[in-house]
């Protein structure tokens, strides 16, 4: 499945935001992997990527050379869009939520 039919439109899945990385050229997100974690654990961050570099709407989070997963931005917010099974990547997460 690439696309996740949800009621106000359709959400890219993480496996093929994952899959297609290296394709994906507008609407990317580039963090830090501490910054990914932050996501994880709080769900919101606040970002200084304006809307010149991205639209409104899902993102591709990238780390390194890697898309990970997705977010949804506005108005200088990325809210996590990533799967709960990615807590599991900070030893502390379940902890800190």
């Amino acid at each position: 499945m690439i696309l996740r039919k949800l009621d106000e439109g359709v959400k890219p899945t993480t496996v093929a935001l994952q899959l297609l990385g290296n394709l994906i050229t507008k609407n990317v997100v580039t963090l830090e992997f501490e910054e990914l974690l932050d996501l994880i654990v709080h769900k919101t961050m606040k970002t200084k990527i304006g809307a010149d570099e991205v639209s409104r709407g899902y993102v591709a989070i990238r780390v390194g050379e890697y898309v990970v997963g997705c977010a949804y931005y506005r108005k200088g917010e990325l809210i996590s869009q990533l799967p709960k099974s990615f807590s599991s990547i900070h030893p502390r997460a379940s902890e800190l939520l």
